[in-house]
Protein backbone atom coordinates (compact mmCIF):
# COMPACT_ATOMS: atom_id res chain seq x y z
CA UNK A 1 0.00 0.00 0.00
CA UNK A 2 1.55 2.98 -1.18
CA UNK A 3 -1.21 5.79 -0.51
CA UNK A 4 -3.33 7.49 2.31
CA UNK A 5 -6.93 8.63 0.52
CA UNK A 6 -9.41 10.74 2.16
CA UNK A 7 -12.65 11.86 0.13
CA UNK A 8 -14.62 14.99 1.01
CA UNK A 9 -18.30 13.96 -0.03
CA UNK A 10 -19.43 18.17 0.41
CA UNK A 11 -16.92 19.19 -1.56
CA UNK A 12 -16.45 16.08 -3.98
CA UNK A 13 -12.24 16.04 -3.36
CA UNK A 14 -10.23 13.19 -3.60
CA UNK A 15 -7.52 13.74 -0.89
CA UNK A 16 -4.00 11.55 -1.85
CA UNK A 17 -0.72 11.72 -0.04
CA UNK A 18 2.53 9.09 0.27
CA UNK A 19 2.02 6.63 3.48
CA UNK A 20 6.23 7.19 3.32
CA UNK A 21 8.59 7.80 0.88
CA UNK A 22 8.47 5.88 -2.13
CA UNK A 23 10.86 5.50 -5.57
CA UNK A 24 8.94 3.76 -8.40
CA UNK A 25 11.66 1.78 -10.29
CA UNK A 26 9.20 -1.24 -11.60
CA UNK A 27 6.40 -0.76 -13.85
CA UNK A 28 5.24 -4.03 -11.48
CA UNK A 29 5.32 -1.31 -8.32
CA UNK A 30 3.67 1.77 -10.62
CA UNK A 31 0.33 -0.77 -11.56
CA UNK A 32 0.26 -1.53 -8.17
CA UNK A 33 0.25 2.55 -7.13
CA UNK A 34 -2.03 3.33 -10.34
CA UNK A 35 -4.55 0.28 -9.41
CA UNK A 36 -4.93 1.91 -5.61
CA UNK A 37 -6.15 5.08 -6.86
CA UNK A 38 -8.30 3.05 -9.50
CA UNK A 39 -9.63 1.06 -6.79
CA UNK A 40 -10.31 4.57 -4.92
CA UNK A 41 -11.90 6.24 -7.97
CA UNK A 42 -14.14 3.12 -8.79
CA UNK A 43 -15.42 3.15 -5.02
CA UNK A 44 -17.20 6.44 -5.56
CA UNK A 45 -20.81 7.28 -6.61
CA UNK A 46 -19.36 10.09 -8.62
CA UNK A 47 -16.26 10.97 -10.60
CA UNK A 48 -14.60 13.28 -8.17
CA UNK A 49 -11.73 16.42 -8.27
CA UNK A 50 -8.21 14.83 -6.85
CA UNK A 51 -5.79 16.59 -4.76
CA UNK A 52 -2.59 14.69 -4.59
CA UNK A 53 0.24 15.80 -1.92
CA UNK A 54 3.27 14.43 -4.44
CA UNK A 55 5.87 15.07 -1.34
CA UNK A 56 7.43 11.46 -1.13
CA UNK A 57 6.60 10.01 -4.78
CA UNK A 58 9.61 9.62 -6.90
CA UNK A 59 8.92 8.33 -10.50
CA UNK A 60 12.62 6.60 -11.78
CA UNK A 61 12.98 7.87 -15.20
CA UNK A 62 12.71 4.16 -16.88
CA UNK A 63 9.69 3.90 -16.27
CA UNK A 64 8.19 7.21 -16.48
CA UNK A 65 6.55 6.58 -20.24
CA UNK A 66 4.41 3.46 -17.82
CA UNK A 67 3.92 6.73 -15.72
CA UNK A 68 2.69 9.13 -18.33
CA UNK A 69 0.12 6.19 -20.24
CA UNK A 70 -1.08 5.24 -16.67
CA UNK A 71 -2.08 9.24 -15.80
CA UNK A 72 -3.56 10.05 -19.53
CA UNK A 73 -5.37 6.84 -20.11
CA UNK A 74 -6.48 5.20 -16.61
CA UNK A 75 -6.41 8.12 -14.04
CA UNK A 76 -6.95 11.22 -15.41
CA UNK A 77 -10.04 10.15 -17.25
CA UNK A 78 -11.88 9.10 -13.99
CA UNK A 79 -11.92 12.49 -12.20
CA UNK A 80 -12.88 15.74 -12.79
CA UNK A 81 -9.57 17.67 -12.44
CA UNK A 82 -6.10 17.77 -10.32
CA UNK A 83 -4.06 19.47 -8.27
CA UNK A 84 -0.77 18.10 -7.45
CA UNK A 85 0.96 20.56 -4.16
CA UNK A 86 4.32 19.51 -1.97
CA UNK A 87 7.70 19.42 -2.56
CA UNK A 88 8.49 16.64 -5.67
CA UNK A 89 11.89 15.43 -5.72
CA UNK A 90 13.95 16.84 -8.38
CA UNK A 91 13.41 13.39 -10.43
CA UNK A 92 9.91 13.16 -10.17
CA UNK A 93 8.95 16.57 -11.02
CA UNK A 94 11.42 16.15 -14.31
CA UNK A 95 9.40 12.74 -15.00
CA UNK A 96 5.97 14.72 -14.43
CA UNK A 97 6.67 17.70 -16.78
CA UNK A 98 8.14 15.32 -19.35
CA UNK A 99 5.36 12.56 -19.53
CA UNK A 100 2.81 15.85 -19.14
CA UNK A 101 4.01 17.49 -22.34
CA UNK A 102 4.58 14.43 -24.37
CA UNK A 103 0.75 13.55 -23.80
CA UNK A 104 -0.13 16.90 -23.92
CA UNK A 105 -1.50 17.18 -20.23
CA UNK A 106 -1.07 20.04 -18.07
CA UNK A 107 1.34 19.79 -14.57
CA UNK A 108 0.86 22.73 -11.99
CA UNK A 109 2.30 21.70 -9.00
CA UNK A 110 1.63 24.03 -6.33
CA UNK A 111 3.30 24.42 -2.95
CA UNK A 112 0.95 23.97 -0.77
CA UNK A 113 -2.79 22.61 0.22
CA UNK A 114 -4.16 26.23 0.06
CA UNK A 115 -3.41 27.21 -3.40
CA UNK A 116 -3.89 23.64 -4.22
CA UNK A 117 -7.76 24.25 -3.25
CA UNK A 118 -7.74 27.50 -4.91
CA UNK A 119 -7.17 25.98 -8.17
CA UNK A 120 -9.84 22.95 -7.24
CA UNK A 121 -12.42 25.76 -6.74
CA UNK A 122 -11.21 27.66 -9.88
CA UNK A 123 -11.69 24.44 -11.86
CA UNK A 124 -15.53 23.99 -10.33
CA UNK A 125 -16.48 27.50 -11.12
CA UNK A 126 -15.00 27.46 -14.87
CA UNK A 127 -16.82 23.78 -14.54
CA UNK A 128 -20.24 25.47 -13.60
CA UNK A 129 -19.94 27.97 -16.46
CA UNK A 130 -19.95 25.93 -19.04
Amino acid sequence: MFNLFSYDSKQNILYMQAIEPVIFNSEEQLDSFYNEILHQLQSLTRKPYMVADITGYTVSPKIATAHGNWMKNQILPGLLGMVRYGKPTLLNEISIRTQAVQRDYEVFIHSNLSSALIAINKMKQKASKS
